[in-house]
């Protein structure tokens, strides 16, 4: 049988009719119609539930930026069903040209816009913006490395149980990781008990007060979260290990490191021809260091430590002295970066744990580290004749340690600012429970934050399940191995650093409501050489690099360096918005003064 031959007519025919669908009027009613139903939908999401939620149902969707698209394709054929174009055409082409470009501009904006915000604490400096997609990191024994996991968002909370990874236990058993519920917002419940197993952490709560502040915190031992605490000019701390008091002269003319583990220290001045060469012995612990570089003022520009520019507006202020260095061993070669201002600030080693357990302290020229200068620890003491095990206490001040025994309702003295401590309750071994439970997702809750709770389990059918709070890192033993968890967001590097100088902010008289604030900050951008003083609010926002950066937010807490929330943006389809709008409105103008040329004033 031959094949039934096509007509050009025919094929004509079929292509005249689909454009002639596009072009129709009944098609650009229902995309209107379902187009306000959708931005209506969108507007109660957001007032129930957030911009957030409203974005992923609705804004961020394909289905969106495909009803967009056809919208785009309706008026483009509506205006090219009128050509030839004549004189009373010509107001009716520009708008629609108008509105073609603001639609473009629209379906730019959702695939390139950055939206996305820099979270920075008086004195501090960021160089990254942080975007809304989750990101679960982790590291175990059994990894060379820390482990990334990109998280799916979901508008509303869930429960159930999604596999996200697997990974290599250090006995070569491999486990696996489970999502097992994600609340967008959630609030935590905390008990914290004895443990009659005598196998969880310690933990204790005191009271510190002066006649300004009184304040209770719980201290759990060795808790990445809880296990330090800061207040005002001092360190709170529960820890394994007692401090060791430094044997090196106060009036020291040289920096030197000093490595602490298992009681006992080690010290060696920081020879500046030691700097990039041969590996030199650390005391008498077995270890060498080889020094790599060292800084007067070091600074982290796009995830790398760098000397600040001498000159600079950050130069001129204190400096952050650094070293970084290589412990080595047998079968061993770590990297570390050692602050002496900020002695338990992360190390270049990221999440991993030295092997050794050993500190590692950058001591300054002066006696002390300035970061260590004030400290209250409290450590186990051991079991008594009795079998009861006491808590021992050590307040350091400068490089003096005085020590003793905390007992359960004593005022005992720091010697700082008229501080004095007390222990309410103590518990050797606790268990330490936490519960969330969901928040709406705009709510407005003090300490309601994103958490999500995961499931590890092992091939011998061994499982441990935890909560994670966003931005909070947590310690977590399975196997009797201990990994670090992290549940994060992505970054990226902005290409400029900014750094907080000064946050400000007016109330209303009469009340806590703020009236308005600002920030005062320096922004740094050594590729263009930029270093210039800005003061960013909501209404005066900073412009670098296509960004733009408003005061959003901000973060307040006694004893804790006040914390601005900048929303940083850059938006590529704006321009093609705004002609758009433009184009449109002189449509409308044309429109109105042609109509003399329009078929019902006779004229063609």
């Amino acid at each position: 049988m031959s094949k039934t031959a096509v007509s050009p007519a025919s094929k004509a025919d079929f292509f005249n009719r689909i454009f002639r669908f596009f072009a129709s009027l009944p098609l650009a009613i229902a995309l209107l119609v379902s187009l306000m139903g959708v931005l209506a939908a969108g507007t109660i999401l957001e007032s129930l539930h957030g911009a957030a939620t409203a974005r992923l149902l609705v804004y961020d969707t394909p289905w969106f930026s495909l009803l967009l698209f056809i919208l785009g394709i309706n008026v483009a054929a509506a205006a090219l069903d009128r050509y030839p174009w004549k004189k009373k055409h010509t107001g009716f082409v520009i708008t629609h040209l108008g509105i073609i470009l603001i639609l473009i501009g629209s379906l730019v904006s959702k695939k390139f816009m950055t939206d996305g915000q820099m979270v920075i604490a008086e004195g501090d400096t960021e160089s990254r913006v942080w975007l809304d997609d989750p990101l679960l990191y982790f590291y175990v024994p059994g990894l060379d490395r820390e482990q990334s996991v990109d998280l799916r968002k979901r508008p509303f909370p869930w429960t159930g149980s999604e596999k996200l990874a697997e990974f290599p236990t250090a006995a070569g058993d491999p486990a696996a990781v489970y999502l097992t519920a994600y609340y967008p917002k959630g609030a935590m419940e905390e008990s914290i008990t004895a443990d009659a197993s005598s196998s969880g952490p310690g933990a204790v709560r005191i009271t510190l007060q002066n006649s300004f502040i009184t304040q209770q915190e719980w201290l759990i031992e060795e808790d990445a979260e809880r296990g330090t605490r800061q207040v005002g000019p001092a360190t709170l701390r529960f820890s394994r290990e007692k401090m060791v008091e430094s044997k090196a002269e106060q009036d020291s003319a040289v920096p030197y490191l000093e490595a602490q583990s298992a009681g006992k220290t080690a010290q060696i001045p920081l020879n500046p021809e030691w700097i990039g060469g041969e590996p030199v012995p650390l005391g008498d612990t077995g270890y060498t260091v080889q020094f790599l570089q060292s800084y007067n003022n070091a600074v982290v520009v796009d995830n790398r430590l760098v000397e600040q520019p001498a000159g600079s507006a950050e130069a001129a202020e204190a400096g952050n002295p650094a070293v970084q260095l290589v412990l080595r061993g047998k079968d061993l070669h770590e990297t570390h970066t050692v602050f002496a201002n900020f002695p338990d600030f992360p190390t270049m080693h990221g999440m991993k744990p030295s092997q050794t357990g050993m500190r590692l302290f950058l001591r300054m020229p002066g006696g002390g580290s300035r970061g260590e200068s004030h400290e209250l620890r409290f450590v186990k003491a051991p079991s008594g004749a009795d079998g009861q095990e006491a808590l021992e206490y050590q307040i350091r001040s400068g490089l003096e340690i005085q020590s003793g025994t905390a007992e359960a309702g004593k005022e005992i003295a720091t010697g700082w600012m008229d501080l004095k401590f007390r222990v309410e309750e103590y518990y050797p071994y606790a268990v330490i429970e936490e519960k969330f439970s969901p928040e709406p997702n705009n709510s407005e809750r003090e300490g309601a934050l994103p958490v999500i709770r995961l499931k590890v389990t092992g091939k011998d059918g061994s499982e441990k399940e935890f909560w994670l709070g966003q931005g909070v890192p947590k310690r977590i033993t399975f196997a009797r191995e201990e990994g670090q968890w992290l549940y994060s967001q992505r970054h990226f590097p902005a290409g400029f650093r900014l750094k907080l100088r000064d946050f400000r902010m007016q109330q209303y008289p009469g009340t806590q409501n703020p009236a308005s604030y600002e920030s005062d900050v320096t922004l740094v951008d050594d590729a263009r050489g930029t270093v210039r003083d800005v003061t960013i609010s909501m209404n005066q926002p900073l412009e670098h690099r296509g960004y733009k950066i408003y005061q959003s937010g901000y973060h307040l807490q006694d004893g804790q360096p006040d914390i601005s929330i900048f929303s940083v943006g850059k938006n590529p389809g704006i321009p093609f918005q705004y002609s758009g709008t433009i184009v449109m409105a002189i449509g409308i103008i044309v429109m109105f003064f042609t109509r003399k040329y329009s078929t019902h004033a006779g004229k063609l």
